[in-house]
C-alpha cells in the first residue's frame, strides 16, 4: 500500500513525503487528513499504483467490487479485486493473462478496463465507468421493465457477452449486479455495459453465458432475482406470462423464440445464433403497438414566440429546455391494449365506454380519465410524459410547428379537422415526428403528466420541468380528429380538468431511469 493524504484545502490526495499539494500547492503539514479518510470522510482502503484511491465497496455489486477514483482527476472508477483462491485451477500467472486480455476488449457492450495492478496473491482490475448504477439496483427500485427498454439494454449486454467471447474470454456470472447502467450513454441514451468478466474461454463455458444471458432478460422483465441462471426456466416462464398478459400472445411468441434461442445446446454457430437474436429483439422493438421509440438527452424549443399568429398567450415565452433521456411510445394506447389491461385487474369500464371503443380494436383507446391514463401506465412499468417530454418527441429539436416539420397539416400527415372518430394508431406515416413517434398531431388529444397553467412558461425551470405543484385541469396535447389545423401545432397547450371523459381523449406513456412522481 501506498502511504498518502488528503490536503483539506482541495482534496487531492497526495503522497506522505510530499511537502506541498501537488494540485493546489497549499503546505502539507498540518494540513491534511488521515491517509484512510476523504475529504466526506468515506474510508479509503488503498492507493493503487499512485494513482488509483478506492473510496469502498461498490453497492449492489458484490464480493470483490470497489468504487475508486483517479487520484489526478477525480474520474470516478470501478475497482475489481482477483484472487487466486476464488478461481479453481487457475495459477496466478494465468490470472494476470486473463486479467490482461479483458483489457483488450473495447467497443459497445462492455466497462472498458483501464489498468491491471499485480499484486501479492491477487490481481486488481480498474475499469472506466459514467454516471449510473448497477442495473440490479434500478430493477430492485423500479420492478420489471417495459418491454422495449428491456430489449434495448438487453441488446446491449449481447454484444458484450459477443465482444468477450469474439476475444477468447467468457463471462461467467451473467448478472444484473455485472451490467452497469449508464444513465445517458450511447447517444444521449440509457446504455447496459458488462462489468467484469475474462474466464477461460471453451464451448461449454460459450453455451452458460448465453442461458445467463436467458436469466437476465428474465429478471428484467419480471423484477425479480432469478436464483438459477443456468437454468432459470421458471423466472422464463413468468417473462412470457407477464408479455402475455401485457403486450399479447404475438409479442410473447417472439419473446418465446428469443429465449429458446438463447438456451439451446444443440453447438449452434455462434455467428447464427446472434443474428437471430438480433433480428427477433428489433421485430419485437418495431413491429408491433407496444414499441417504444428512443428521445435522447438534450435541449429543445419549447413554446412559441409572440410574433407567431397561431400562438397563444400561455405558449410563451419560448425557451430552450433540457430533458433528460426516455423512452416514448410510438403510438397513442391502443383498445386492444387497455382491454388487456381491464381483463388482468378484472376491472369493469365506465358507463358509455364500449358504445365509443367497439369496432376496430387498432383505434385509439377513448373516454378515459387522466387518472385512467396514470394507473394504465403504472401497470405498464411506465408513466405519463411531461409536457416538456411530449413536446420534445413531437416536436425534435430544430423548433419545427408540427412534427414532420413546418408545412401545414393535410391528410397524408394527420386525421383531424371535424372527422367522425379516431381511426386505427400509425395510418399517417408521413406524419412521423423525427424519434419515429407517430400520430402526435391529430387522431387524439393525449393526456400528459402536469396540471396546467398559463403563466407556468414565465418562471419555469429550464430542466426537466414537471409542472406546477398543484392546479385544476391537467394538460392534453396533441390535438385530434376534431380540432382544426392550428391545434395539431407541438405547442399548442389543451386543458381539461382530470376526471372528464372525452371521446377525443386519449394517452401515450413514457419510461426513463428518472422518474416524475409529483
Amino acid at each position: 500500500m501506498t502511504t498518502s493524504v488528503l490536503c483539506t484545502s482541495c482534496g487531492a490526495r497526495n503522497r506522505a513525503a510530499m511537502g506541498h499539494c501537488r494540485r493546489c500547492r497549499a503546505p502539507l503539514s498540518g494540513n491534511v487528513l488521515a491517509g484512510n479518510a476523504t475529504m466526506r470522510g468515506t474510508p479509503t482502503s488503498e492507493v493503487i499504483d499512485e494513482r488509483w484511491a478506492t473510496i469502498g465497496p461498490a453497492k449492489g455489486m458484490g464480493q470483490g467490487w470497489f468504487e475508486g477514483r483517479d487520484v489526478a482527476t477525480g474520474q470516478k472508477v470501478l475497482v475489481r479485486e482477483l484472487r487466486e483462491t476464488d478461481f479453481a485451477g487457475v495459477s496466478g500467472e494465468e490470472l494476470v493473462e486473463l486479467a490482461r486480455k479483458r483489457q483488450e476488449v473495447g467497443g459497445g457492450g462492455v466497462l472498458k478496463v483501464l489498468a491491471v495492478s499485480e499484486q501479492e496473491n491477487r490481481v486488481l482490475q480498474v475499469y472506466s465507468t459514467t454516471d449510473g448504477q448497477p442495473l440490479s439496483q434500478l430493477l430492485e427500485h423500479s420492478g420489471g421493465l417495459p418491454l422495449s427498454v428491456a430489449l434495448h439494454l438487453f441488446q446491449d449486454v449481447v454484444t458484450g457477452v459477443d465482444a468477450l467471447h469474439d476475444h477468447g474470454l467468457v463471462h461467467q456470472t451473467v448478472e444484473p449486479r455485472m451490467v452497469w447502467l449508464c444513465n445517458e450513454g450511447r447517444s444521449g441514451m440509457p446504455q447496459a455495459l458488462l462489468a467484469g468478466g475474462g474466464g477461460a474461454f471453451g464451448a461449454a463455458a460459450e453455451t452458460a453465458d448465453y442461458r445467463q444471458l436467458a436469466g437476465l432478460l428474465a429478471h428484467m422483465i419480471i423484477g425479480k432475482a432469478v436464483v438459477d441462471f443456468d437454468g432459470a426456466g421458471e423466472a422464463i416462464g413468468a417473462a412470457i406470462h407477464n408479455v402475455t398478459r401485457q403486450c399479447g400472445e404475438k409479442v410473447a411468441s417472439g419473446l418465446r423464440g428469443i429465449f429458446d434461442m438463447l438456451v439451446r445446446t444443440d453447438g449452434d454457430v455462434p455467428a447464427r445464433r446472434r443474428r437471430v437474436i438480433e433480428e427477433a429483439i428489433h421485430f419485437l422493438g418495431i413491429g408491433d403497438e407496444n414499441s417504444m421509440v428512443a428521445v435522447p438527452r438534450g435541449p429543445f424549443l419549447r413554446g412559441s414566440e409572440a410574433d407567431d399568429s397561431d400562438c397563444r398567450p400561455e405558449e410563451i415565452p419560448s425557451a430552450m429546455i433540457d430533458v433528460g433521456a426516455f423512452f416514448i411510445d410510438r403510438t397513442p394506447v391502443t383498445i386492444r391494449q387497455y382491454r388487456r389491461y381491464l381483463e388482468a385487474l378484472q376491472k369493469e369500464p365506465c358507463a358509455g365506454w364500449e358504445a365509443v371503443n367497439d369496432g376496430d380494436q387498432d383505434r385509439p383507446v377513448v373516454f378515459v380519465t387522466w387518472q385512467e391514463a396514470s394507473d394504465f401506465a403504472r401497470w405498464m412499468g411506465k408513466r405519463l410524459p411531461t409536457e416538456a417530454e411530449w413536446e420534445k418527441a413531437a416536436r425534435g429539436t430544430d423548433g419545427r410547428s408540427f412534427p414532420w416539420g413546418n408545412e401545414p397539416p393535410d391528410t397524408q400527415r394527420a386525421w383531424f379537422d371535424g372527422k367522425d372518430g379516431p381511426e386505427p394508431v400509425g395510418k399517417r406515416r408521413d406524419g412521423q415526428s423525427t424519434f419515429g413517434a407517430l400520430d402526435m398531431a391529430g387522431n387524439v388529444f393525449e393526456w400528459v403528466f402536469d396540471w396546467f397553467d398559463p403563466h407556468y412558461y414565465e418562471n419555469s425551470p429550464l430542466s426537466n420541468p414537471t409542472g406546477p405543484d398543484e392546479g385544476e385541469k391537467k394538460v392534453l396535447r396533441g390535438g385530434s380528429f376534431a380540432h382544426p389545423a392550428f391545434a395539431l401545432r407541438c405547442a399548442t397547450r389543451g386543458r381539461y380538468e382530470p376526471m372528464e371523459r372525452r371521446t377525443n381523449h386519449s394517452f401515450r406513456c413514457v419510461w426513463s431511469i428518472r422518474r416524475e412522481d409529483k
